[in-house]
């Protein structure tokens, strides 16, 4: 993501009204900037931010992508002003799977479960916790 698109993006946001371009949102999903990265999880964990996605986002989209940034942010434990910390991710991650995972199929808890898998390769503390804190949903 270029810091044009990033600026674009930011400014969109802070409008507060009118629709926010898919294809904008989906270059911070591919970025490494720790800031594109987190200025797309705060859109989409809103609700009315991330209902201004134009076309909107699926599910599964969504859901990967914040699989994606949590992962990035426990691994990397960002200091930036815009992405979580380790921890503060460990925490988000507790209160979106709350939020979410009475909604979501088998096939979503599947793939939550195997990026816990995953993360323990990385983390395994934070993949013990996170796993644990699952089977209590």
């Amino acid at each position: 993501m270029s810091a044009a698109q990033f600026l674009q993006l930011d400014e969109l946001i802070n409008r507060d009204d009118g629709d926010i371009p898919k294809d904008l949102v989906a270059a911070c999903f591919e970025s490494d900037s720790p800031g594109a990265l987190g200025l797309a999880y705060d859109l989409i964990a809103d609700a009315k931010g991330a209902s201004r996605i134009s076309p909107s986002l699926s599910f599964e989209e969504a859901h990967a992508f914040v699989r994606s940034y949590y992962m990035k942010c426990i691994m990397m434990d960002f200091d930036d002003v815009w992405a979580d910390s380790s921890f503060s991710a460990q925490m988000d991650c507790k209160r979106w799977l709350a939020a979410t995972w009475r909604a979501i199929d088998e096939v979503e808890r599947d793939a939550w479960m195997l990026w816990v898998m995953r993360l323990s390769k990385s983390d395994a503390e934070a993949a013990d916790q996170l796993s644990s804190w699952i089977r209590t949903l």
